[in-house]
C-alpha cells in the first residue's frame, strides 16, 4: 500500500531525485516494485468493464458490452479446470443475443469476451 501511494506521485521504485548541483534533473516513475502487486489489483484489471445478467443464470444470460466496443465479439465459455465448453463468433455488442446455458451443467464458468479494442473476462454462475 505505502509503495502504490509513493509510485501514485511519482515516487516509484525509478524515481531519482538527481543531483545536488542542478535542480531540473528530477525523474519521476510511477512503477511499484513487483513483488508488491497484489493478486487483488491483478482481479480489477482483468475483471473488465461487461457484466452478465443474470446471474446465477438459469436457461440463457445475457453480456453488456462497453460502449465503445467495435465490430463483431467472439465469446468463449470455459469451466474452471480451464476446458473450453462453448464458443461463439460473431456476435454484434449492440444486439441483444441470449447465450444458451442448455449443454451446461449447474456450476461456475469464465466467460472470456474477444474482439476490437476489448479482450474481457467474467464469472457466470448455472443454476436450472
Amino acid at each position: 500500500m505505502i509503495w502504490r501511494t509513493f509510485a501514485k506521485r511519482g515516487l516509484g521504485v525509478n524515481a531519482s531525485a538527481g543531483s545536488k548541483t542542478n535542480i531540473n534533473d528530477q525523474v519521476e516513475d510511477f512503477s511499484v516494485p513487483a513483488g508488491c502487486a497484489l493478486a487483488t489489483d491483478e482481479v480489477k484489471t482483468v475483471k473488465s468493464n461487461i457484466s452478465i445478467y443474470p446471474n446465477p443464470a438459469k436457461n440463457e444470460f445475457f453480456i453488456n458490452f462497453p460502449s465503445n466496443t467495435l465490430g463483431k465479439v467472439s465469446v468463449e465459455i470455459y469451466d474452471m479446470s480451464g476446458k473450453l465448453v462453448s464458443s461463439e463468433d460473431k456476435i454484434s455488442p449492440d444486439a441483444k443475443k441470449a447465450i444458451s446455458t442448455d449443454r451446461l451443467i449447474n456450476g461456475t464458468y469464465m466467460v472470456k469476451v474477444k474482439g476490437i479494442g476489448i479482450d474481457a473476462a467474467s464469472k457466470v454462475i448455472v443454476r436450472k
